[in-house]
């Protein structure tokens, strides 16, 4: 006799449960769906009904499926659409991931100051400003009549001259995708922006732009959100997100939304100012549906900046994958759980009951997402790697074993994989 533990998903609430029909319906051969009597083409894959020698009986075989609706035959234990289990064994689920309100963050536009700028004589003209956060300001010009161009670069209240910039010049500076300049200042100091004329020109004459400033947003801490949603309004601009994990594992970043096809670049940093490279890539950039991930430490603190890595801009939405904490399953008949980003692991513990050959399937809810599993002894030596070929593999009766189902879902597609682990403990 098997003894069957399953780990399935959010549906498992739900208890599946028996119907009988007056009439015979037809299975279908090609999926093994139950379907109506009327039914000219299988529900499920649209495959022709059968003649009718090849009709079976179902009269109280069959059951409904609660969470789908749909009818399976009763040699079915799970609903082949979406995993739910037939039995009333789903009533002592342990649920370990379930769907929830999404926490938003909704993050302010960037302050954008304007200056209309008109130099009348070769010694230019100083603009005084404060600046209110810490961060990168910065600086384009649009609006330039006749190709007019000014050097510009800041000053502390010292009179000290910090940053340097080329000239500014519109020319090809027609709107904020344009080249932009930038410079790091201390939040809440007095400078003075100094514009000066550009004597590349043969001679001085005046003439006028419009100098576009782009201050720093508020650095956020993003701990409790899942979903950020945020914005560019010019190149060089980035965005601050701090972040302090629970859990020491992989954590990931996955761009659902991006304006006008934009590309964004992550760089990430310890508290010690350290850069904390991606897992498993080689470029910090990405587009729609792209995703990073970061082996983090429980406790550290992280900043991430986000900037765009073309010259397209505009509104973004990140969302943060976190490790999940390892869970206990030892004992547990169904258990529901689910992945959120590519490359992510759920991470589990399981003592096996009795000495004994275990077999192990992964059954995912979505055709286009992919997971793998793998079991270690308490020596991390895989004793079972989920190759195609290995079936089965031997536990020892109350030794903790770990088990670790991997996020294999491809980037081109959405990352959440929700599956359905068995375990099987055989007959010996």
């Amino acid at each position: 006799m098997k003894k069957k533990i399953a780990v399935v998903l959010a549906a498992l609430f739900c208890c599946a449960y028996t119907v009988a029909f007056a009439d015979n319906g037809w299975s279908c051969p090609s999926c093994g769906t139950y379907n109506q009597p009327d039914a000219l083409f299988c529900l499920e894959c649209a495959f022709p009904q059968p003649k009718e020698s090849n009709a079976v009986s179902v009269e109280s075989n069959a059951w409904v499926c609660p969470t789908c609706g749909r009818v399976r035959a009763n040699t079915h234990r799970f609903c082949t659409a979406d995993a739910t289990p037939q039995t009333d064994s789903v009533r002592d689920a342990l649920l370990l991931s379930t769907d929830k309100q999404a926490n938003e963050y909704y993050a302010p536009d960037a302050i954008v100051d304007q200056y209309p700028v008109r130099v009348e004589s070769k010694e230019g003209l100083a603009i005084p400003f404060r600046a209110n956060v810490s961060g990168n300001y910065v600086i384009w010009a649009t609006d330039s009549v006749d190709g007019y161009g000014v050097i510009a670069h800041f000053e502390d209240k010292n009179g000290n001259e910090v940053g340097k910039w080329p000239t500014i010049r519109s020319e090809s500076l027609t709107s904020v995708n344009g080249q932009t300049f930038s410079q790091e200042l201390v939040g809440g100091q007095e400078y003075t922006l100094v514009l000066s004329y550009d004597y590349t020109w043969s001679s001085f004459k005046a003439g006028s732009l419009t100098l576009n400033m782009a201050r720093p947003k508020e650095v956020q801490y993003i701990n409790d959100y899942d979903l950020i949603h945020d914005s560019i309004v010019c190149q060089r601009q980035e965005n601050r997100y701090c972040f302090t994990p629970e859990v020491s594992g992989l954590y990931g970043l996955t761009c659902t939304e991006a304006y006008n096809g934009m590309e964004l670049r992550i760089e990430a940093y310890d508290q010690l100012n350290n850069k904390v490279r991606s897992v498993d890539t080689y470029s910090n950039s990405f587009g729609m549906k792209g995703s990073l991930q970061y082996e983090l430490q429980a406790g550290n603190i992280y900043t991430f900046y986000v900037s765009t890595a073309g010259k397209a801009t505009g509104a973004y939405t990140l969302a943060v994958g976190r490790q999940n904490e390892t869970a206990d399953i030892s004992g547990c008949e169904v258990v529901g759980d689910r992945l959120h980003f590519a490359n992510q692991q759920n991470i589990y513990t399981y003592t096996a009951p009795a000495t004994g050959e275990y077999e192990f399937d992964v059954t995912v809810m979505d055709r286009h997402s992919d997971c793998s599993i793998r079991v270690y002894d308490e020596f991390d030596y895989a004793v079972y790697s989920g190759s195609s070929w290995e079936r089965s593999c031997k536990l020892q009766g109350g030794r903790s074993y770990r088990i670790v189902v991997t996020n294999n879902s491809k980037s081109d597609v959405d990352y959440v994989c929700e599956y359905v682990l068995t375990i099987s403990q055989m007959d010996m």
